[in-house]
């Protein structure tokens, strides 16, 4: 599916208000879409643009496109980037720098992400509140993310790669 952008111009002239807009496996995708998003819905505040099948994604450029999405829809608070394989720590950390009242990011199937870049990130945006991502490499790294961020109150993680026992667990719960 191409960017629908005579379609998106024509709503936009009778929705001036739109706080919500989502597509799915949506390509190509490049800042010029960012840029006709942010002009033609100004009070945009949730942006997803999640990949459900990775695989369908031939010609998108996340470099091109998480920049100009953190600098001009910086009123959002919510954003959904699942399925974009090669974000990496970089782009997320410009992303919490940027997007001042951002309070919920879907990270999931994002591979080349970190903990320790997740973390670092969450240093820019400490007033997150929901976090969603696919592997935690360690009980650790929750410390990390909730003394980085102390407001998050909700962290779902898909897959947790060393949790061998349930000491492990109970040690970070007390």
């Amino acid at each position: 599916m191409t960017f629908p952008a005579y379609g998106l111009r024509a709503f936009s002239q009778k929705i001036t208000t739109l706080t919500s807009l989502t597509f799915f496996n949506l390509d190509p995708f490049n800042s010029t879409d960012i840029f006709f998003i942010a002009d033609s819905f100004p009070f945009l505040e949730e942006l997803g643009l999640s990949y459900v099948i990775p695989c369908l994604r031939y010609c998108t450029s996340i470099p091109s496109i998480v920049e100009p999405l953190s600098l001009v829809l910086f009123k959002l608070r919510k954003v959904n980037l699942s399925g974009h394989d090669y974000i990496n720590d970089k782009l997320i950390f410009h992303l919490f720098k940027n997007c001042k009242l951002l309070e919920e990011a879907n990270l999931s199937h994002c591979i080349h992400l970190t903990n320790a870049g997740i973390a670092f990130a969450l240093l820019e945006r400490p007033t997150l509140k929901s976090l969603f991502f696919d592997i935690l490499e360690e009980w650790a790294m929750l410390f990390a993310f909730t003394r980085n961020c102390p407001s998050l109150s909700e962290i779902t993680v898909r897959y947790c790669r060393t949790v061998n026992n349930v000491e492990n667990f109970n040690s970070f719960v007390v």
